[in-house]
């Protein structure tokens, strides 16, 4: 409860919970502590993201230099985090499957558990 006297967010407060869960579930795995207490994970007030709209999303790319505008809308389309998109190369897109390869590192798999494929739209930026 200090981190709220702190006028800290929940959000922030269960981040720092969670890393600290963490480290306890390292200490106990190794035999450093007999048992993991338990960490309290505070109620977090639920987002308000806004979507743009079709039309919304349009007039921002429009605004965009062209790059930058494909990147996104690429981001857009297929749900790449910019880290994903980034990291994409030429041998990561199948155009035959229309799919990106996404979440793969020197043949490794970047996240636990995401699927490789990430399958284009219909209408999409890479046609």
């Amino acid at each position: 409860m200090h981190r709220l006297v702190q006028n800290m967010k929940a959000v922030s407060v269960n981040t720092e919970c969670r890393k600290l869960k963490a480290l306890l579930n390292w200490c106990h795995e190794n035999r450093l502590i007999p048992d993991v207490p338990k960490v309290r994970i505070l109620d977090e007030p639920p987002l308000n993201t806004e979507v743009p709209t079709e039309s919304e999303m349009l007039r921002i790319l429009a605004e965009l230099p062209p790059m930058q505008a494909l990147l996104t809308r690429l981001m857009v389309e297929t749900g790449l985090r910019p880290s994903e998109a980034f990291r994409l190369q030429w041998a990561d897109i199948d155009l035959d499957r229309r799919v990106l390869r996404v979440g793969v590192v020197d043949g490794q798999m970047n996240r636990p558990g995401f699927t490789e494929d990430c399958p284009f739209k219909q209408r999409s930026c890479i046609w």
